[in-house]
């Protein structure tokens, strides 16, 4: 297995890092966080490579500027994970919808365990998390921060008033 890291300056002394997993496919995408987190993740069992670099490099161009990209990926979950990141890979840029409506497409009315399984989304921006948010609109969770998860979709062209997203921005059916 391959890792790749990139540099982020937030502040003028605060550097946070995001990280690529992969082989030949993306395992695991690690939204910014410090240089000793993720070295504590990686440990010496994984090789540092360019192109997972690179990759890195791309998520930071995402969560920042607002560049997505697409690349091949590695589902991880239990079935039930696979089936609720299967569906929120449907919400299209611009658009949110509930943990209710992903239960409700699958049948359940299991919006926690929705939200759980959001919350082990190894591969955040490809299975779009961030555009997840409450049924009332407020913004969850988020494994990066409300603030990143804030910046991300307003940069893919959904409007926050309030700490909440309007009504007009949720898909209607999934």
């Amino acid at each position: 297995m391959y890792y790749g890291i990139d540099r982020v300056k937030i502040e003028k002394r605060k550097e946070l890092y995001s990280c690529v997993i992969m082989n030949v496919k993306i395992t695991r995408i690690v939204l910014p966080d410090y240089l000793e987190n993720i070295m504590k993740l990686i440990k010496k069992s994984y090789i540092r490579s360019k192109k997972a670099d690179n990759l890195a490099r791309k998520v930071n161009s995402w969560i920042y500027y607002g560049l997505s990209f697409e690349y091949p990926f590695v589902l991880r979950g239990t079935a039930f994970e696979k089936k609720v990141y299967t569906l929120a890979s449907k919400i299209p840029k611009g658009k949110v919808a509930s943990y209710k409506q992903i239960a409700d497409a699958l049948g359940s009315q299991a919006y926690r365990a929705v939200g759980n399984a959001m919350k082990k989304n190894p591969v955040p921006l490809l299975v779009p998390c961030h555009r997840v948010v409450n049924t009332d609109g407020k913004l969850g969770g988020y494994g990066g921060g409300l603030e990143m998860k804030k910046r991300i979709l307003m940069k893919e062209g959904v409007e926050i008033i309030n700490d909440r997203v309007p009504e007009e921005y949720f898909v209607k059916r999934l």
